[in-house]
């Protein structure tokens, strides 16, 4: 299977809150199988349009780690089909934009994706790439 060129599996496991609370926050192997699909089909794609450095803020969450976070108990972070992303602090582009950058390439097929959620005062974009592949936009 091909690897991801801008993400790593390092960087889609990472998180402060499991950290902080002692959380095991650790992939099957077919959650992994599913983080390296996500990355490379779709955060890949995303990161090379956009053309500057996306951080994942959150993307595989073990049951206790979504719990602890507040997520929706059939989160697709759970299976590796999510992920959670924010713009560098010296980005000159804004959420907004890599939000409906993403709508774009949805439209012109360049990508698939379930759901896109801009969280505009949080300044992440959730996306989801479980099946099936709504092409839902929501802006909260």
């Amino acid at each position: 299977m091909k690897e991801p060129k801008y993400f790593d599996l390092e960087e889609l496991l990472r998180s402060e809150t499991a950290l902080n609370h002692g959380i095991e926050n650790l992939p099957s192997w077919e959650e992994v199988e599913n983080l390296r699909e996500l990355a490379t089909n779709l955060l890949d794609v995303i990161r090379h349009e956009w053309g500057q450095p996306i951080v994942v803020t959150s993307g595989y969450r073990s049951a206790e780690l979504n719990a602890k976070v507040g997520g929706v108990p059939n989160s697709s972070h759970m299976v590796g089909k999510a992920v959670d992303v924010r713009l560098p602090s010296w980005s000159a582009k804004s959420i907004t934009d890599l939000f409906k950058l993403i709508q774009v390439m949805t439209e012109d097929g360049l990508i698939e994706v379930d759901q896109v959620i801009l969280y505009r005062k949080k300044k992440i974009v959730h996306i989801s790439y479980e099946l099936p592949k709504r092409k839902q936009f929501i802006v909260k």
